[in-house]
């Protein structure tokens, strides 16, 4: 399986709020940055992509790009959902949110069934 087979299949995990089959394709010592904040590892990671999808919880993840270079890949793309469940306390609105991102994620090897040994960056 290439790095761009392995992305795709993490976000289809991820899109199914398959929790358990999450951690399968990431390796145990990932760290996800968003934006600016500090980088927070896996366990924290996943506490905070259940909140989100609460919220939005038929969203899903849509990519126009894929940059490949070894065993990196960057996407670019959007993530599209409505508002239908509780999201931070906000009651659902009923809107519709499309949210821009790109994605870093890294692999130590290029065979490695891990989606990322090292990190997953989004900006």
């Amino acid at each position: 399986m290439n790095v761009r087979e392995r992305a795709q299949r993490f976000y289809a995990v991820l899109d199914a709020q398959d929790w358990g089959r999450l951690a399968t394709p990431v390796a145990p010592n990932l760290l996800a940055q968003i934006g600016s904040a500090a980088p927070v590892e896996f366990a924290e990671w996943l506490e905070r992509l259940k909140e989100f999808y609460a919220g939005f919880p038929r969203g899903h993840h849509a990519f126009d790009e894929y940059l490949i270079d070894g065993s990196a890949a960057v996407t670019r793309g959007r993530f599209q959902g409505t508002h239908s469940g509780v999201f931070q306390g906000v009651q659902p609105s009923g809107r519709k949110v499309s949210v821009g991102s790109s994605i870093l994620t890294t692999s130590s090897t290029a065979s490695s069934p891990s989606i990322s040994d090292n990190s997953i960056r989004l900006v």
